[in-house]
């Protein structure tokens, strides 16, 4: 099957494990990376059963009528032009959360779900039963900020993300998952120049736009006064333009880049981090393996220590996080 041609249907019931087979087949040809998993996903998604029932399902060589066939091929189209499997279920899961996801937002990766593991080992070591403030800048679909608000009980969960589009998946999610996570959209670089505070040196933004007083008194009242701090921010350099279709051409632009060398907006958001953070607060920002060294040293410079690199689950240095000891002033 050629990959960018309308799948077939058939006029007649078939059954399930020949249509898991054709479906993993043309996923394997167009490059979709783990075809058998998407294809019991997507049949899944259909018939409204989980992964596990599919492959019962199959072994019971279930049939499926020629609706069922209809209603899957457009799908299976999708997928073959590698549209994200996950805008074509419409949603992710982090955490054991599900996240409604479309066009707009950043699709939440498995490996970000140990920056919320870092973070919550901080809390239940150093927080006991307090009330921690925690804070999840660039926060897209919400999936760092959802996951702590969910395992920390008591705790205060701001998500702050600047595009008008990934914040309104934002809203959607804390609604539809019942939490009472504080929304902020704001341009994060905008409101640590509206403070007074000062970049670190190479940063390129100019014209950055006002910020509303009442956005503003968010800052101004969580000032030296957040536990935990994380972020999965924009952090490709614009010359690395990613291979993978899913990524490239389906994550928005403002969640990927971020200038040169892909740390601009973290020029900017680590003095805010400074600004905001208590004694003893955990930060925790997700990078390119090439970043690490680059943005200990940043964090160093505004007060954290303890500071470390910590890998993913493939070893690649993914993680960079450090303890707050200094308040950062503004200027």
């Amino acid at each position: 099957m050629n990959s960018n041609s309308q799948p077939d249907t058939s006029s007649r019931a078939l059954p399930l494990p020949e249509l898991l087979r054709q479906a993993e087949l043309s996923m394997a040809a167009a490059g979709v990376a783990r075809p058998v998993a998407e294809a019991q996903l997507l049949w899944g998604h259909v018939l409204g059963l989980s992964r596990g029932e599919v492959q019962a399902a199959a072994v019971l060589q279930r049939t499926i009528t020629p609706e069922q066939q209809a209603t899957f091929a457009p799908l299976l189209h999708r997928r073959l032009k590698r549209e994200p499997l996950q805008h074509i279920l419409g949603y992710a899961y982090f955490y054991g959360l599900p996240l409604a996801v479309g066009p707009g937002v950043f699709v939440p990766r498995p490996e970000t779900e140990l920056l919320a593991e870092l973070a919550l080992n901080h809390l239940n070591r150093y927080c006991g039963a307090g009330a921690p403030k925690i804070a999840d800048f660039c926060a897209g679909s919400g999936a760092l900020a959802f996951a702590l608000q969910r395992h920390s009980p008591g705790s205060t969960v701001t998500a702050l993300e600047k595009s008008p589009a990934a914040f309104s998946w934002l809203q959607r999610n804390k609604q539809e998952l019942k939490l009472e996570t504080t929304l902020l959209q704001v341009d994060l670089a905008a409101a640590a120049h509206q403070l007074g505070l000062r970049p670190l040196a190479g940063s390129t933004l100019t014209n950055l736009p006002p910020v509303s007083d009442t956005t503003m008194q968010w800052f101004k009242t969580h000032a030296g006064s957040l536990d935990v701090l994380v972020s999965n921010p924009p952090y490709v350099p614009r010359s690395a333009v990613p291979e993978t279709p899913e990524v490239r051409d389906y994550d928005p632009e403002l969640a990927l880049y971020s200038g040169a060398d892909g740390l601009e907006l973290l020029r900017w958001l680590v003095p805010l981090f400074g600004y905001l953070a208590a004694p003893g607060a955990f930060c925790g920002i997700e990078h390119t393996e090439a970043q690490g060294s680059e943005i200990a040293a940043m964090l160093q410079r505004v007060g954290f220590t303890a500071v470390d690199t910590v890998p993913d689950l493939t070893s690649r240095p993914r993680f960079t996080v450090g303890v707050y000891q200094q308040r950062s002033l503004p200027g």
